[in-house]
Order: structure tokens, then sequence, then C-alpha cells
């Protein structure tokens, strides 16, 4: 699958340096060859006047049997590695400018408390609970403290709190829980953070046993640590989280989803609010219309409760909140657009 277009691409900086990469793998294709000038086949639109000019531009040597060709050679690929070094360059101020940064992966809610928790599915006891994942467009990360001064971290973002569970023998259900922040103790976040490692050398990105961290412009790494990060993040982290993953990309679609009128959706370590849900008011499927499923708990979760703005009250003013709501849909937004497509070109 292609990479998605950026709106970098379609400037004249953007556009020059690609085309003299073209001209220069050219040159080094017929350096290479041996052949006489004019009998080189020319490809990838390059156009015989371009790659003359370009020629007397550099100083390059009309005859490929010129004396210290694999130092022209060597040159030329110098030349091709600078440019494909600014475009990346380009690329990247653009990712990073975007509201859009992480995607934020926990494979087990329960295992990051500490503790196996069931919970109950419409009133029903949960028998087996496969699955309890958090996925997140991460907005951001902070610490903060509560009205009490205890030390929390936050992180905030559009995400989905992911199920899959029995209340019978041998049948699963799945279930999705709109979230768009999590709250925890600090010591939570600490352990989150510096679980044991499965990547090994120096990356972009947090890849542990509890959680992946990805910047969405880490397809601009080097193609060596690419290699080894696509392929471990793809093994460990993407492939089994793919039911979650494609929840979330469903979700995201959803026009009504992290609408700012329905606020904020916590999934809450809170010591006050120990694995619970918290929600603004009780939500609905169309419209703002009641879901009567959200007054159940649900799989994985202790209790859903409508007090979640009592709880963001105490770490952020209202001027914060109404900001990081704005943010929200504008992450979506890009996650949609554009997000989506990126992490699927570079997923293995």
């Amino acid at each position: 699958m292609p990479m998605p277009r950026l709106a970098v691409e379609d400037s004249e900086e953007y556009k020059r340096l690609s085309f003299e990469i073209k001209i220069l793998q050219q040159l080094k294709a017929y350096y290479e060859s041996g052949k006489n000038f004019y009998d080189f086949e020319l490809k990838d639109g390059v156009q015989l006047r371009d790659v003359i000019a370009f020629m007397a531009d550099f100083g390059f040597p009309r005859s490929s049997s010129a004396p210290n060709i694999p130092q022209t050679i060597k040159k030329i690929e110098e030349m091709i590695e600078e440019r494909q070094d600014k475009l990346s360059s380009m690329r990247f101020s653009e990712i990073k400018s975007r509201a859009l940064d992480s995607l934020l992966i926990i494979p087990s809610w329960n295992r990051l408390l500490k503790r196996k928790f069931n919970g109950f599915y419409l009133n029903k006891p949960v028998i087996d609970l496969k699955r309890d994942t958090i996925v997140m467009l991460t907005a951001g990360t902070a610490q903060v403290a509560d009205f009490y001064g205890d030390p929390l971290a936050i992180i905030t973002g559009p995400g989905i709190f992911y199920t899959e569970f029995s209340i019978e023998p041998r049948k699963y259900l799945t279930n999705v829980r709109e979230i768009n922040m999590v709250v925890m103790p600090k010591e939570h976040f600490d352990r989150l953070i510096s679980a044991p490692s499965i990547v090994q050398g120096n990356i972009d990105a947090t890849v542990n046993e509890l959680m992946c961290m990805m910047p969405f412009h880490i397809i601009e790494t080097p193609y060596s640590v690419q290699a080894l990060t696509r392929g471990v993040v793809s093994r460990n982290v993407f492939h089994p989280n793919k039911p979650a993953l494609d929840a979330l990309w469903r979700t995201c679609k959803d026009p009504t989803s992290y609408h700012p009128s329905r606020r904020f959706s916590v999934l809450s370590a809170h010591p006050h609010f120990y694995n619970r849900l918290l929600l603004s008011h009780p939500r609905g499927s169309q419209g703002g219309s009641e879901d009567i499923s959200y007054h159940f708990a649900s799989a994985g979760i202790a209790a859903i409760l409508d007090n979640a703005d009592r709880l963001v009250a105490e770490i952020m003013s209202e001027e914060q909140q109404n900001e990081l709501l704005k943010k929200f849909v504008k992450v979506k937004e890009e996650y949609a657009s554009f997000g989506h497509e990126l992490l699927m070109s570079w997923a293995p």
C-alpha cells in the first residue's frame, strides 16, 4: 500500500528535490552501465535535456568511462541521500505540526492494575475475559494533582476500551466503550512506561510488556530502524490487537463520536474511582438519545458512573477542558482523513 500524500508533497521545493533524485538515480545507472551517453535509455519521465543541464550544473563527466567513475558514483549516492533526508525532514515537519501525535495501545488494563477483575455485563457475571485493551490516539500526557494533592498521570485523546469476554461457556462477545481520558496514580504510569522493553536499540517509540506508544512520525526514521520497529510492533502489538484497532477505526468514522457536547469519558484508576469508567452523562447512540447499556457495568471494569466532570474539574480548568475537547475532534478528523491510512501503509 503506498504512503498517503502530504500537503508538502505538492510544494515546488519538494517536487524539485524529488525530480533531482530521479536524475541522480539515472546518472548512477548510466555510469555503472559503461554505455555510450546517447545509447543509454532514460526512465521515470527524465528527459535528456534535464540530464545534460544537471551534469553541467554539478560538473559530472559526459563519458561513463571517464577517470574516477567510482568517486563520481559515490558522490551521486551522497547527493541522493542528502535530498532524501531533506524530503524526510519536510514530511516530518508536516506530520509533527498536526494534532495527531501518537498511537497508544495498552493490551491489558487489568495487567496494568495488577489485578484480575472479570466484571459484569448486562447484570451477568463475566466468566472469561479474553481482552481488555485500550487503544488511544493520544492528544497528550500530563502529571497533575487531585483535590487532595495526590499526584496523578493523565493520558488524553480519542480512544476506546475494547473487551472480548464470555458470559456463557464458549460464547464470546465484544464490547467497545468510547473513552477520551485515562487517569491513574503516578506510580501506575511509572510502571507503565518503565516495563521491560521488547525492542532492542534506540528507537523513537516505547514498546514494552505493558504498552506501545508509537509516534506517527516514526515512518520518517532511517529504514534500518523502521524495519526493526515495524517487525517487533507488528508481531507483538498490531497483529494481536487488530480487532481493537479496527474497532477504533470504526468509532472514528462515526460522525457522532467524541462530540464536545458529550464531554469526558474517563477510564480511571484514581483511588477514589478505582477501575471505573466515568462519564459526564449517560451516552446515547444517536444524537444524544439515551443508551441504557451505559447504566450497566462492563467487562473488565468494576462500575460505570456519571461523574466524570467532578474528577476532571479537580485536575484542569474549564478553559483547559474546552480546548482539550476541541483537540479531540481535530485528532479524530486527522486520523480519519490521514492517520489511519498512514498507519496501515506503515504496518507490514
